[in-house]
């Protein structure tokens, strides 16, 4: 319950770090592979695989020694991220390069990692004779392979992370590792991620046959690749995206499926069963997981629609002038000046209209704000959110006269929101929900074999 804790908490930090980074930063983006970024994500990702691998030590007893590497990994990333950003060894908006404590905050890592995997390796013995897996083709398999990538993921984007700073300290080269290296590398194993999530909670324990998995899964891949088709239809000629609205939709479409079997056979025992609402209080462990697998694949729609989908261009307006971009009309009216008690506000107002220019969409005021104890301006965006999608306008240059505006249309932004919300709100449903007293009901036995945990 600890690492949920934990976890709940990294997750919402780093969900309020991207809408932060999107809403106030005004560099037309919500995440770039920024070093502290990614110290960020990293104990989020081997603390996931440990939650994942934690359920089967739970329920088989089995990878005790690979869960302790995991958790000890986890928090030795903690410290690590915290040297990252307090230590001065890298630049970004996020580091205070101006603090102290960096070689304290490394001495203290390396007892970390010396000391934990020091006992781990003394008190080994003690988890060594954990069961085997029977098969890789079992929801222990499965829960395996979602470990292996990962872990995959996190070293894909440690070394990244690292590879500029070991380069330039051993060779004195200068380079860097940005977005396209991390997005090349890490969007195949997001998209095995996606896959192993949907079959994942439909496989049985010990040993999957076929037929079971298929039968469980056939109607959700269905449901995915007719979203996928619909996407093509509408327009979306990505084949990275239409692959992630396939493997989102089968992901949802899954889980859904699966609480409409527990309800139906509930229903159809002899001394009817719990509602819908029962049957997630029944088990708050596992649908709380459910609800953040929905979150993570709304999300993962989201990134990937806003990332290969987005609009971007930069223009430059005179008082008056109108610009259309993708299917907008924007119009800049005139400057916007303002003091406020702790700052200076340099801005522009604009109007957003439809590609017609008649129909007005929204009225923005994109701005430099220039503060009173500090000499570096800091520019703010204004967004507009929309159901399909954001029309995000950020102040690029200018004067007197004219305004470059840089101009992003990013479909779908308020999913990744809701998708990390959903998220969150699956781990605190984990943690929150009180789990009632189970009254056993009996049950025929081919409705039993439709059950997840068979």
């Amino acid at each position: 319950r600890w690492s949920v804790v934990a976890w709940t908490f990294l997750t919402l930090g780093i969900i309020l770090g991207g809408w932060w980074s999107y809403e106030v930063l005004g560099w037309g983006g919500y995440w770039a592979w920024d070093p502290v970024e990614n110290a960020a994500i990293l104990p989020w990702l081997i603390g996931t695989a440990f939650l994942h691998s934690a359920v089967v030590q739970r329920r088989r007893g089995m990878l005790q020694a690979w869960n302790l590497v995991l958790i000890i990994s986890t928090f030795a990333l903690t410290i690590f991220g915290t040297f990252l950003t307090r230590s001065g060894t890298i630049f970004s908006v996020h580091s205070f390069t101006q603090s102290p404590v960096g070689p304290a905050l490394l001495v203290f890592l390396g007892i970390v990692l010396v000391g934990s995997f020091g006992l781990f390796a003394w008190r080994s013995h003690l988890v060594a004779s954990a069961p085997r897996l029977e098969s890789l083709a079992s929801r222990e398999g499965v829960f395996l392979a979602n470990n292996l990538l990962l872990t995959l993921f996190a070293f894909t984007v440690l070394v990244g992370t690292m590879y500029p700073l070991i380069l330039e300290a051993f060779a004195g080269r200068e380079v860097t590792v940005g977005r396209p290296f991390f997005d090349r590398a890490t969007i195949p194993i997001a998209f095995a991620l996606l896959l192993a999530m949907g079959i994942g909670p439909v496989t049985p324990y010990r040993v999957a046959r076929p037929d079971v998995v298929w039968k469980r899964i056939r109607s959700p891949l269905t449901v995915g690749l007719f979203a996928g088709a619909l996407a093509v239809v509408a327009g979306v000629w990505s084949v990275a995206v239409v692959i992630v609205i396939v493997l989102g939709t089968f992901v949802i479409s899954v889980i859904v499926r699966a609480l409409w079997v527990r309800w139906r056979a509930g229903r159809d025992a002899p001394e009817g069963g719990p509602s819908l609402w029962r049957i997630v209080r029944n088990d708050p462990g596992y649908w709380g997981g459910q609800l953040s697998h929905i979150g993570v694949a709304l999300m993962a729609i989201a990134i990937a629609a806003s990332s290969a989908l987005a609009v971007r261009n930069e223009v430059r307006l005179e008082v008056g002038q109108a610009v259309v971009v993708d299917d907008y009309c924007v119009v800049y009216d005139g400057p916007v000046n303002r003091t406020e008690p702790n700052r200076i506000v340099q801005g522009v107002a604009v109007r957003v209209l439809r590609a017609d220019c008649s129909t007005e969409v929204a009225s923005l005021q994109p701005r430099v704000n220039v503060y009173n104890n500090s000499s570096q301006p800091v520019a703010t965006p204004a967004v507009h959110t929309g159901l399909v999608e954001d029309v995000y306008l950020s102040i690029a240059g200018g004067g007197a006269d004219a305004v470059t505006l840089d101009i992003f249309v990013f479909p779908l932004m308020w999913l990744l929101w809701a998708g990390g919300l959903i998220t969150v709100a699956g781990g605190a449903w984990s943690l929150l929900a009180i789990k009632p007293k189970r009254r056993v009901l009996p049950a025929e036995p081919d409705r039993v074999s439709e059950g997840l945990d068979v």
